[in-house]
C-alpha cells in the first residue's frame, strides 16, 4: 500500500518553487491559489478570507495573508505553536464541535486554509501553525484514516512572535472563541515567554481592558483540584473566578477538600452545580436566584445589561448607543444565533 506521504504532494518538492521561495521573504508579492485537489479534497478558493477576518492587524500583515497562496502540505510536517491555545479536549472527536468539523472535512474538504510560519531551525517539523489548530487536527486524523491521505492547506507567512500572538488571538475571536481557561493559559504562556512586557502591554496589543486580561489569567491560575472538580476547565465562566477565589480565601482547606470529592465524578453537564458546591464548602451562603444580571462596560461606559436565566438570556443595550448601532447589533446577534445553532445542530 502506498503511504500517505507518497500519495499527497511532498512539501519538500516545493523548495525550488519560486512561489514558495517568495513566502520566505519579508515582502511577498501577489500569487495564485491552487484551484483543485484530488481525492476527497475541495479547492481552497477563499484566498483573501483570512486577511479580511483577522481584524485590526498591521496592513503589511493583512496584505501578506491575502496574497499568500494556500499550498497542500502533509499534516505531519506541521507542528503546533508553543503557544497553542486550544485545550486538548477541543481537539478530540469526543468534542461535539470538533467531531462536526471532521465530518465536514470528510464530506466537503477543507475550505479555509490554516496559517503557519516556517519552523525554527532544529524543529521536528517544517511549519509552525499559527491559525487553525482545530483544522490541522482534523486533517491529521483524516490523513491517518484515509488511504489516499488528506493534506492540510496552509498559507505560509513569515511572522514575528508578536504578530503571531495577535493573529492567533484575533482568529479565535472571529471563529470559535476560546474558553476563559484557554484564553488565560494562552496569555500566561505569552507573558512567561516575554512576548509581551506585562499585562498592560498584552492588553493594549490584544485590544482588551487590563482588568479583563487579569481575570483570564486568574482562571488559568486556579488550583489543579478546582479545575479537576469541573472535569472540563473550558466550562468555567469568567464571572465565576471572583466567587471561587473568595471561597478559597475564606476556607481554602474545605474548598479544596470538596474539589477533591467532586473530581471523582465531575458534573460536566451542570458546572453551575460544581460552582455552588465549592462556594458552599467555604461557608459562604449561595444565592438561589435563577436570574442574574450583568453589565458590560466599554471604556467605563455601559454597553449592555445582560440577564441570564437557566434557559436563555436577554440583552438591553446601553443608552449611549444610537438607534443605528442598536439596530446593527440586533441584526448581528440574531445572525450569530442562527449560524451558531445550525453549526451546533449539524445543519448546513
Amino acid at each position: 500500500m502506498t503511504s500517505n506521504r507518497q500519495r499527497m504532494p511532498d512539501p519538500r518538492s516545493l523548495d525550488n518553487d519560486p512561489v514558495v521561495a517568495r513566502l520566505r521573504t519579508a515582502n511577498p508579492s501577489p500569487a495564485s491559489v491552487p484551484v483543485s485537489a484530488s481525492g476527497p479534497l475541495t479547492a481552497v478558493a477563499r484566498a483573501s478570507q483570512l486577511g479580511a477576518a483577522v481584524g485590526p492587524l498591521p496592513e503589511s500583515l493583512k496584505a501578506a495573508l491575502a496574497d499568500a497562496p494556500a499550498i497542500p502540505v502533509d499534516p505531519k510536517d506541521i507542528g503546533p505553536s508553543k503557544w497553542a491555545n486550544r485545550h486538548e479536549l477541543s481537539l478530540q472527536v469526543s468534542d461535539p464541535e470538533f467531531a462536526t468539523l471532521v465530518r465536514s472535512f470528510r464530506t466537503n474538504g477543507q475550505d479555509i486554509p490554516c496559517v503557519a510560519r516556517p519552523a525554527p531551525a532544529g524543529a521536528a517539523f517544517r511549519y509552525e501553525i499559527a491559525v487553525g489548530h482545530r483544522r490541522h487536527a482534523a486533517c491529521l486524523l483524516l490523513n491517518a484514516e484515509l488511504e489516499s491521505g488528506f493534506p492540510c492547506y496552509v498559507k505560509v507567512v513569515p511572522l514575528a512572535d508578536r504578530e503571531m500572538a495577535k493573529l492567533m488571538n484575533r482568529e479565535n475571536s472571529d471563529r470559535k472563541a476560546l474558553s476563559p481557561y484557554e484564553q488565560g493559559r494562552y496569555f500566561t504562556r505569552l507573558l512567561e515567554d516575554q512576548v509581551f512586557v506585562d499585562r498592560e502591554d498584552l492588553a493594549k496589543e490584544m485590544d482588551l481592558e487590563a482588568p479583563t486580561v487579569f481575570k483570564y489569567l486568574q482562571v488559568a491560575k486556579l488550583p489543579g483540584a478546582i479545575l479537576a472538580a469541573f472535569g472540563d476547565p473550558r466550562c468555567i465562566s469568567l464571572r465565576w473566578v471572583e466567587e471561587i477565589n473568595r471561597a478559597l480565601r475564606k476556607n481554602e482547606a474545605a474548598v479544596l477538600a470538596a474539589a477533591e470529592r467532586l473530581s471523582v465524578t465531575p458534573d460536566v453537564k451542570e458546572p453551575q452545580r460544581t460552582l455552588r458546591a465549592l462556594v458552599a464548602a467555604s461557608g459562604i451562603v449561595v444565592a438561589k436566584s435563577s436570574t442574574r444580571e450583568e453589565r458590560i462596560k466599554v471604556s467605563g461606559r455601559l454597553g449592555a445589561k445582560v440577564k441570564k436565566e437557566s434557559r436563555g438570556i436577554s440583552v438591553a443595550w446601553g443608552d449611549t448607543l444610537d438607534a443605528a448601532t442598536v439596530k446593527t447589533l440586533n441584526e448581528e446577534l440574531f445572525e450569530w444565533c442562527d449560524q451558531r445553532l445550525k453549526k451546533v445542530l449539524g445543519v448546513q
